[in-house]
């Protein structure tokens, strides 16, 4: 948290926030429609899904998406290292701004739960990919239980993120009047 704290600034946020969108719309637009990849057959937006839909999805995407799909996870990768350290940031800041409980601002590395479910669910899918046709079913069990819980702490992360910009007016009117 020291480290963090010296290096937080807005600066910083808008920096990342630009690089991340960068990542975002190749992420996107699929590196700008030069990627082969069925979006149907994706698991990266799904919110979970079991051992067989992630092999059919594999087997869907054909030999040109799993070969897209995984130049397309080299961007993901870095996508990763913009996207949740970025939203550190901004939960720190934001959380400073509120606070100076230090147990609280263990909430803003809530992201960094979400980014190594993210990279635990690429390398599960890119492994997988990679085995093809082999299939290890445990692959993809914990793939799709990688997606849930990336899923469902990045809603987490942004709730408290909306929470604490909503929080800092709130906290500002009620500083004013005292």
């Amino acid at each position: 948290m020291k480290q963090l704290h010296k290096i937080a600034n807005w600066k910083l946020v808008l920096i990342l926030c630009i690089t991340t969108t960068i990542l975002a719309s190749c992420l996107v637009t699929m590196c700008f429609g030069r990627l082969n990849l069925n979006p149907d057959a994706a698991m990266d937006s799904m919110t979970y899904y079991t051992a067989e839909t992630f092999y059919q999805n594999i087997e869907i995407q054909g030999e040109s998406g799993r070969t897209a799909y995984l130049r397309l996870h080299l961007i993901d990768y870095l996508f990763i290292t913009q996207f949740y350290p970025l939203f550190v940031l901004i939960m720190h800041l934001l959380l400073l701004k509120l606070s100076t409980n230090r147990k609280l601002a263990l909430l803003a590395l809530l992201p960094l739960f979400s980014g190594l479910m993210d990279l635990l669910e690429n390398l599960s899918i890119d492994v997988s990919i990679l085995l093809y046709p082999a299939r290890i079913a445990v692959l993809g069990q914990v793939a799709g239980i990688f997606t849930f819980l990336k899923m469902h702490s990045i809603y987490l992360f942004f709730g408290l993120t909306v929470l604490l910009v909503v929080l800092l007016p709130v906290k500002a009117l009620t500083n004013k009047r005292v």
